[in-house]
């Protein structure tokens, strides 16, 4: 199912990764400025949110539920990962 999905939306699915590598860019780029790893992380579950957003508003099927989906998963993932990596 994914594969059909990334083959049927390639520039869609480049995007998404270009966003998580940048994102892991910044993370590795300020490991030393635990501020700035806070922001590289809150701005690649940023851009992960619009993306889903932008994604499905482009295939026809945004809707309530599906803003809320990827804004949760935004929000858990930026708070999995404060907790995982940035204790100290």
């Amino acid at each position: 199912m994914i594969i059909q999905e990334i083959k049927k939306h390639p520039f869609d699915f480049i995007c998404l990764g270009v966003i998580f590598l940048l994102g892991l860019g910044a993370f590795l780029i300020f490991g030393h400025l635990p501020g700035g790893q806070q922001l590289a992380l809150v701005l690649t579950g940023l851009g992960y949110f619009l993306w889903g957003i932008f994604h499905h508003w482009q295939g026809g099927d945004l809707s309530l539920k599906v803003i809320v989906e990827y804004f949760m998963l935004a929000v858990l993932g930026i708070l999995a990962a404060f907790f995982l990596v940035l204790r100290e």
